[in-house]
């Protein structure tokens, strides 16, 4: 018999996910943690007197599904928001009457928000421009996030609640959508989006917190227990690392996780103490994150040719040589890197950052170094990857959400079957 007993012993069909013995029939749990798995008889020797015992006779238990990529903050900024989607309003006057009814209830001079909207998949690919947003209200400001959180699409009140006018300077690796001395609403990038977030009714601690749960709960429902937020303290710096590790620690809340802490900050984050690993068993702090480019579906991934259709190639967020220069001084303080590339010239432009890097330091593969969405890969790009070590992470709702139109209307075929090529890379190593 077992010294230690088990708060938890839970019996069924256990698929354990270990090749040497890939079912089990019961597991003990103790203080968060698997003491035990096998048979029921050898995990009754862990039963004690206060230990519950939940038994799934009649379905399966699995491991807790992993979140390689989400936005918390982000999210939470919007998780109250008018619901935007495609898959709830069919068109672009649905989207247009939900957010007219939205301002109609807001508080006086309160900003509206919404999200989740996707032109890519309505009739005729809209943007909610400027223009139509004031037919809405030319007073109130109204701040809408695209599904890719990519993009802002907002009215002239939110241009003129952040000052924000057709002369001014686009920040480094950012749009403010000035066009023809024009304010076109359509604002991309982080580095232009962040101002808006200021003024959004949902920046605060509390309801960060609040909206974090629910999308906590959300995920728990789903099977997942462990989450990687993608983009920390791109708005509030180290602040958020603190606000995530209190969320994290609170009694019952049902994720586990890890962040990638915003490149831009990394000397915030430093002077903080923060290095790789800093946290606890809920929460770490795990990689840098840089974002090289855009969104394909909205046209802002950096590609080599042109979008279909469009006078465009998509933007950069930095120059190779920024980028080459950022990846060197995060390698120097011994993080991994983690960072976004969608579109083929921002992956050319990604591993050649990688591949300097790796003659000018002393290169560690194991260090995990990695490309998330990796959309658009050509076989050098994969040949370089195995390379270095350098392992993609796959968005692929690109193709299952976005392939038609990514095929039809986005890319072209050739293109659109270079996407999100697992195959490929899991036979490359």
């Amino acid at each position: 018999e077992s010294a230690q007993k088990a708060d938890l012993i839970v019996t069924g069909s256990l698929i354990t996910l270990d090749d040497a013995a890939p079912r089990a029939e019961a597991m003990a749990i103790a203080n968060g943690r698997i003491l035990a798995v096998g048979s029921r008889a050898d995990v009754d020797s862990f039963a004690g007197p206060a230990t519950k015992k939940l038994d799934h006779a009649t379905g399966a238990v699995l491991p807790g599904l992993v979140e390689p990529h989400l936005h918390l903050i982000s999210s939470a900024l919007v998780f109250d928001g008018v619901d935007c989607s495609p898959y709830t309003n069919k068109t672009l006057d649905a989207v247009l009457a939900a957010l007219k009814t939205a301002v109609a209830q807001a508080p006086p001079g309160q900003t509206v928000v919404g999200q989740l909207y996707d032109p890519s998949l309505l009739p005729g690919q809209p943007d909610l421009t400027a223009e139509l947003l004031d037919t809405i209200s030319a007073a109130v400001p109204i701040v809408v996030m695209n599904a890719s959180q990519h993009f802002f699409y907002v009215n002239s009140a939110a241009y003129a609640a952040v000052g924000v006018t057709a002369e001014t300077p686009n920040p480094p690796g950012g749009d403010y959508g000035a066009r023809n001395g024009k304010l076109t609403g359509i604002v991309a990038e982080a580095a232009a989006m962040i101002p808006f977030m200021k003024v959004l009714p949902s920046l605060t601690p509390e309801v960060i917190a609040k909206a974090i749960a629910g999308i906590a709960a959300m995920a728990a429902k789903q099977g997942v227990t462990y989450v990687h937020e993608a983009a920390t303290g791109a708005i509030a710096g180290v602040k958020e690392v603190d606000l995530l590790h209190q969320v994290f620690a609170q009694p019952g809340f049902p994720l586990r996780g890890s962040l990638s802490l915003w490149g831009e900050n990394l000397d915030a984050f430093t002077a903080a103490g923060l290095v790789p690993g800093s946290g606890d068993d809920r929460l770490r702090s795990q990689t840098i994150k840089w974002v090289s480019d855009g969104s394909n579906q909205g046209y802002t991934g950096y590609m080599r040719e042109n979008y279909v259709g469009r006078d465009t190639r998509g933007m950069a967020n930095f120059t190779p040589e920024e980028l080459a220069a950022n990846f060197a001084k995060t390698v120097a303080a011994q993080w991994p890197i983690m960072c976004h590339a969608n579109g083929d010239a921002a992956l050319d432009m990604v591993l050649d950052a990688f591949a300097a890097v790796a003659k000018q330091t002393a290169w560690d593969p194991g260090r995990r170094h990695r490309i998330e969405h990796c959309s658009l890969l050509h076989d050098e790009h994969i040949a370089a990857m195995a390379a270095l070590g350098i392992s993609p992470s796959f968005l692929m709702n690109h193709v299952r959400l976005w392939g038609k139109v990514m095929r039809d209307d986005i890319l072209g075929p050739a293109r659109a079957d270079l996407l999100d090529r697992y195959h490929s890379v899991t036979a490359a190593g």
